[in-house]
């Protein structure tokens, strides 16, 4: 009988053990979780704090782009001293001649446009 007991203790030693070890193994497991979530919220965290910054400087130049834009005249209230509607020019179209001549290999004015 006392036979049975240490074998029973035996057995009942070795699972313990064996839970120990696993409990052990958990708990590396995790810690290791742990350690990369906190990096991975360190990372997060920096992103949004760029982003926090990127964010203030487009909402400051968004700001001064429209007090640039207020601060421009309006352009219907200016008297028209042309008598008509002036179109300008096309950007990147010249239409400069010199003396009556395009540059050479290249006539920039459009048809029905005179100089």
């Amino acid at each position: 009988m006392v036979e049975d007991a240490c074998m029973l203790l035996a057995d009942y030693n070795g699972r313990l053990a064996a839970e120990i070890d696993d409990r052990k193994q958990l708990t590396r497991m995790l810690a290791d979780f742990l350690r990369c979530q906190k990096e991975a919220l360190a990372e997060k965290e920096h992103k949004l704090e760029e982003y926090k910054r990127k964010l203030a400087r487009v909402s400051l130049v968004r700001k001064e782009l429209r007090a640039r834009i207020q601060s421009l005249p309006d352009l219907s209230r200016l008297p028209n001293v042309t008598g008509s509607h002036m179109h300008l020019p096309f950007a990147g179209i010249s239409t400069v001649k010199i003396d009556g001549q395009s540059p050479p290999g290249q006539d920039f004015t459009r048809r029905g446009d005179s100089i």
